[in-house]
C-alpha cells in the first residue's frame, strides 16, 4: 500500500508542477524569449504538446487557454514594440536572399551590350 500512497503523491506533485508552469505570466516570459516569430511559433507548439502529454480535463483545457492567450500577447509585442519590429525586421532580412553584389565588369558589359 505504501508504494501505491508514493505513486499517487509524485503524480499529484507533477501535476502540480504541470500546472504551475502553464500559468499565463510564466508563459509570456517563457515566450518573450522568442528571438523570432519562427522560434515562437516552435515554443507554442511544443507547449501545446506538452501540456497534451501531461494534463487531462480541466487542467488540460486551462493550460491550453493561457498559452493561446500567452501567444497572443507575445505577437501583438512583436507587431507593437520597437524590439519586437527590429527582430522581425532582423529575421526577413536574413531570411531574404542577399541582393546582387554590384560587379563593375558585369556592369559594363550590360551597357556595352545595350549599345551595340
Amino acid at each position: 500500500m505504501k508504494a501505491s500512497k508514493t505513486t499517487n503523491r509524485k503524480a499529484a506533485s507533477l501535476e502540480e508542477i504541470s500546472i504551475i508552469s502553464f500559468k499565463y505570466d510564466d508563459l509570456v516570459i517563457r515566450f518573450k524569449r522568442a528571438k523570432s516569430e519562427d522560434t515562437l511559433d516552435l515554443m507554442y507548439k511544443g507547449a501545446l504538446k506538452k501540456t497534451e502529454k501531461l494534463l487531462t480535463g480541466k487542467a488540460l483545457v486551462m493550460a491550453q487557454i493561457a498559452i493561446e492567450r500567452a501567444l497572443d500577447r507575445c505577437q501583438q509585442d512583436f507587431d507593437n514594440t520597437h524590439l519586437g519590429l527590429t527582430r522581425k525586421i532582423d529575421h526577413t532580412l536574413k531570411t531574404q536572399n542577399l541582393a546582387k553584389k554590384y560587379d563593375p565588369e558585369e556592369e559594363i558589359r550590360r551597357l556595352l551590350s545595350d549599345i551595340g
